[in-house]
């Protein structure tokens, strides 16, 4: 992505009969969940059409060098583990338009 711009990074949870119990995002494995709004991040989560999937939306506003790395959505299923699913993003000085990236994932 080119840096200034919005970055919207959408994972998509197909859980099937074992609903989610949380979801959180993280930067390069840090402990530290990604805060949910404020000026940098923006989480939201979605339905969809189908029933047994969701979608778990991280937005990242005005990135930098500094949002280089890792994003993992994390989701806890009922009666298995915790699972993820992750993007490396990477910032170029280019101009670029905004896109989206879906990160598709089962929880099984």
């Amino acid at each position: 992505m080119s840096k200034s711009s919005d970055v919207i990074l959408v994972c998509l949870i197909d859980y099937g009969w074992a609903c989610p119990q949380s979801f959180f995002w993280n930067l390069n494995n840090n402990t530290a969940h990604l805060s949910e709004s404020g000026e940098k991040y923006e989480i939201q989560e979605k339905d969809t059409q189908s029933k047994c999937k969701k979608e778990f939306i991280l937005s990242i506003f005005n990135v930098t060098e500094h949002d280089e790395g890792t994003y993992s959505c994390h989701w806890q299923c009922k009666y298995t583990g915790s699972m993820k699913a992750a993007v490396d993003l990477k910032i170029i000085d280019e101009p670029q338009t905004g896109k989206s990236f879906k990160i598709n994932s089962q929880c099984k």
